[in-house]
């Protein structure tokens, strides 16, 4: 489908053996590093790191390969950038076109449980009238999608992606959006630059802004429980902004440190 100048193909996005291999490997190589306690303060228990690992390690690649092959995959060349998505036309009398945008840590995924729901609400139950033609996208750098810029890219950047994508690429003139997490971001973005285009959105885990003083008491009450959880639990937004290239080094060659930067996380 080649749509007003943004090229879409279909794909099948298949796992690499090769990769697969050597993440075996590593994973039996892991390393253990020192025992901490059992508690979460000083982040990844050492025994809760143990068995995810070993849950990794008995990962049934082969289902997850076959659970794949079942989606319609598609491969979107918008602007330099090679975008995964993963596209569920709607069974219904007039499917409505929805955008979905995944957060960090996370994939396209995360949506799978939701899309059949979506995309045929008549086979469950529900009315066909309400029915969604679904596209999730990869976020640059995710999944399938190939990496962003090394001087990376915002959430506002990534928006306008999104809605050359919907609309050169996929001929979805009006559509609606959902985003999570850094999701969230992107959608909120992509609502205030294209309110032409998106007629509503809905965000879940949005970041909001403190409000400038003067402020309520609660507000007042939100902005110190911002600030409180900034410092406790925001070092890896920090370290993502300012050095990723240090902490990529780590998260790429281990994949032990990226389940245990990942998992606590989640």
């Amino acid at each position: 489908n080649d749509h007003r100048s943004v090229r879409v193909v279909e794909e099948r996005c298949r796992l690499d053996a090769d990769a697969l291999r050597e993440l075996s490997r590593r994973l039996d190589g892991y390393r253990k590093s020192t025992d901490l306690g059992s508690g979460w303060d000083r982040g990844v228990p050492g025994d809760w790191l143990d068995a995810l690992l070993e849950d990794w390690r008995a990962f049934d690649v082969h289902a997850f390969q076959l659970r794949l092959d079942a989606l319609r995959q598609q491969r979107a060349e918008v602007a330099g950038h090679a975008l995964h998505l993963v596209h569920a036309e709607g069974r219904g009398p007039s499917p409505l076109p929805l955008l979905l945008t995944h957060g960090w840590p996370g994939s396209f995924l995360e949506y799978l449980p939701v899309l059949p729901l979506l995309s045929d609400p008549g086979g469950h139950g529900a009315d066909p009238a309400d029915a969604f033609t679904v596209i999730i996208p990869s976020l640059p750098g995710y999944a399938f999608s190939t990496p962003p810029p090394p001087t990376g890219m915002t959430g506002r950047s990534v928006a306008r992606l999104w809605h050359q994508l919907m609309t050169k690429g996929l001929g979805h003139d009006h559509f609606v959006a959902h985003g999570s997490d850094l999701g969230a971001g992107v959608t909120a973005w992509l609502a205030r630059d294209q309110p032409d285009a998106v007629a509503t959105i809905h965000l879940a885990t949005p970041g909001l802004a403190v409000a400038p003083g003067p402020r309520t008491e609660q507000e007042e009450d939100f902005a110190r429980a911002v600030q409180d959880w900034t410092a406790e639990e925001g070092g890896y937004m920090h370290e993502h902004a300012t050095k990723p290239g240090t902490l990529g080094a780590g998260l790429s060659d281990s994949p032990a440190g990226l389940a245990a930067w990942i998992g606590e996380k989640i």
